[in-house]
């Protein structure tokens, strides 16, 4: 249920950004207009950027080990010129292919923790500008990617409980098509944010822990999802601040839920967590789209609370796939992207692979693997992937602060290939990825507080457009 709403902290612009390198990655410091700043007079911005030395575990657990990272050497990059496009080689020693993207900036944010989360606003139009949130110690922060190349702040939020930590975050609009940004995170509590009045307008509570993951339903903009280390995920209708539904118990999570997603469709969903299971729960049944729609009607002044369902029993579950924490999963048609710290990403689907998910009966534990795209330094939990809008592009990052680009576009799954992002300044773990809208723009956001802009390449820009 939704509680009262405690202030919320703007942060000063010029506070929260460290450091915002322009497109030659000269040592020039900025504010958030794109002109120098005289540092004697502006003592919040910091000319040197500072490795944070601060736990960047997500939890306690033995497979975060940041801290046996080496450093990269000095010697590369000396002779970069600008929009240089980064090779390196893949850890079987050869050279990866050409990325479509090249460098165009960052930026660190002055809390010195890690930022875990990022999403770009997806439903804005082409007039209004591409902007993007992050998520990192008790701070929600909305920068626009201008088109210059450079990322503007706009607005931060800072939880009045210092000890918060936002760990994801995901975009939808009001009934008056205003944005609304929703946060969570260790506290277990959701926070919805309005950017047109700069403030938190409400949030709820009903996890018994941390929230890991958010995403709202692609159908209807008033649904939101959350999955949460209370082994649950629970569905809420924000606009009448209801709890429509809530997904574990008997037969489901056993542990942590650490993501979750709706397909496109909006007909069923897949989660994933520390048991090493997914799980696909089905939410065209008749039982959730009742529910669904008496969020709507119900009346909040009355004396009986909302009868939230109970789903107690997916629809598919397996372990087969992955054996260790699952951290990341991704609809791709019938198809489901998901990742475990296991240097690897797993394509499969239930049952047989010319059944859909109609025909996959409720005692099916068979799978079909169609392809396994091998990772470098990606061994570590809570690091996320990203498909791009249109499901063409395949964003990861690793712990050394390489991104990983998967071009899905091919005739057969075997022709995956890997291209790789790479900065000698960027060495931190990468948390998350997020695309534009559009595909041109790539958000990688780090353990160091950093953010990454990647722009797509001119030479790519018609594949862009077809």
């Amino acid at each position: 249920m939704s509680t009262s709403i405690p202030d919320i902290i703007m942060r000063n612009k010029t506070s929260m950004i460290n450091h915002l390198h322009n497109h030659d990655d000269s040592d020039t410091v900025l504010d958030d207009s794109g002109d120098e700043i005289d540092s004697s007079t502006c003592d919040s911005v910091s000319l040197t950027i500072e490795e944070s030395h601060s736990n960047t575990s997500r939890s306690n657990t033995p497979l975060s080990n940041q801290g046996s990272r080496k450093s990269k050497s000095g010697k590369i990059g000396k002779s970069r010129k600008k929009k240089k496009l980064w090779s390196v080689t893949n850890k079987h020693g050869k050279p990866v292919t050409k990325s479509k993207y090249a460098y165009s900036c960052h930026a660190k944010e002055d809390h010195a923790n890690p930022i875990f989360g990022c999403e770009f606003h997806q439903n804005l139009r082409d007039d209004q500008p591409t902007i993007f949130a992050t998520v990192g110690s008790n701070r929600v922060t909305i920068y626009e990617c201008t088109s210059n190349g450079s990322i503007r702040l706009l607005q931060c939020f800072a939880d009045p409980d210092p000890e918060e930590n936002f760990y994801t975050c995901a975009w939808s609009d009001d009934d008056n098509g205003k944005p609304l940004l929703a946060a969570a995170g260790a506290r277990g509590i959701i926070r919805i944010f309005s950017t047109a009045s700069a403030s938190c307008v409400k949030h709820y509570l009903g996890h018994g822990h941390a929230i890991n993951d958010l995403m709202f339903h692609p159908k209807d903009s008033n649904l939101l999802l959350s999955a949460s280390k209370d082994h649950s995920l629970r569905l809420w209708n924000v606009k009448t601040d209801i709890c429509v539904a809530i997904f574990g118990g008997v037969e489901g999570h056993r542990d942590e839920v650490l993501a979750a997603d709706i397909d496109i469709t909006g007909s069923r969903m897949v989660s994933c967590g520390m048991d090493h299971s997914l799980k696909v729960w089905k939410l065209k049944k008749p039982e959730i789209e009742k529910a669904i729609q008496m969020s709507y009607t119900f009346n909040p002044n009355s004396n009986i609370p909302f009868p939230t369902m109970k789903q107690n029993f997916p629809d598919f579950s397996t372990r087969d796939i992955h054996r260790n924490y699952v951290d990341c999963a991704k609809w791709f048609g019938e198809f489901i992207f998901s990742k475990s710290c296991e240097d690897q990403i797993v394509c499969w689907k239930a049952g047989k692979t010319f059944q859909n998910w109609d025909e996959v009966p409720y005692t099916c534990t068979e799978t079909s693997v169609i392809t396994r795209l091998e990772i470098k330094d990606c061994d570590i939990w809570f690091i996320r992937f990203a498909l791009d809008f249109w499901k063409h592009t395949l964003a990861l990052g690793n712990k050394s602060g390489k991104t990983f680009i998967y071009d899905l576009k091919v005739a057969e799954p075997s022709q995956i290939r890997a291209s790789v992002l790479a900065h000698p300044k960027c060495v931190s773990a990468i948390r998350q990825t997020a695309f534009s809208r559009d595909g041109s723009i790539l958000i990688c956001v780090c353990d160091d507080s950093t953010i990454w802009r990647w722009d797509i390449s001119k030479d790519s820009e018609e594949e862009i457009d077809k």
